[in-house]
């Protein structure tokens, strides 16, 4: 029985489709070749009945909150992004002719 919270066994399903889709995309063979393993392993960890399967690995990332995330895509972390919300209305408003109030910001 899973004790995952609900936010966790979404991101969980989340994780597993792009896992699932990455893999299908790349092919066993090719992958288990990359690895230096035997494809069985990586048929094995499809396996929803193995111990160790994808759904596992995937509900571990989302319990430690660790996502998944395409090699091509640009992460920010939320201090950033705060800070860029906030130098972008300091902006805006400062070409407006308006007072800049830290507190409008947040």
């Amino acid at each position: 029985m899973s004790l995952l919270s609900q936010k966790e066994l979404a991101s969980a399903n989340k994780v597993e489709a792009s896992l699932l889709q990455s893999l299908a995309s790349i092919g066993q063979r090719p992958l288990a070749d990359k690895l230096g393993i035997d494809e069985s392993v990586i048929s094995r960890l499809k396996n929803p009945d193995q111990k160790m399967n994808l759904r596992v690995i995937a509900s571990m990332l989302s319990v430690l909150g660790l996502k998944v995330v395409s090699a091509d895509t640009e992460v920010v972390c939320s201090d950033e992004l705060h800070f860029m919300r906030r130098t972008l209305i300091k902006s805006l408003m400062e070409k407006e002719g308006m007072a800049f109030d830290l507190e409008c910001a947040k």
